[in-house]
């Protein structure tokens, strides 16, 4: 939670041009091994998507496909 919670203070603090900027290095500071922050606006854009696919930056959500997780186990 914390993580997500320094990310929203950067970006406050930041603004959103250089969130974004910062979100998508994938060297930065809001990507930890496989932990990193995305986002998206509220058409469904892709605006960060650090480090594994940057070609989707730009594209709409909607139109991608979505990856398989297994489910969670509840034990």
């Amino acid at each position: 939670m914390a993580f997500v919670q320094n990310a929203s203070e950067y970006a406050e603090v930041h603004g959103q041009e250089a969130a974004l900027r910062e979100f998508n290095n994938p060297s930065g500071q809001f990507v930890k091994g496989e932990l990193y922050i995305f986002s998206y606006d509220l058409e469904g854009t892709t605006l960060a998507l650090p480090p594994f696919q940057p070609d989707l930056i730009g594209k709409s959500a909607g139109t991608q496909p979505m990856p398989t997780a297994p489910p969670l186990s509840g034990k």
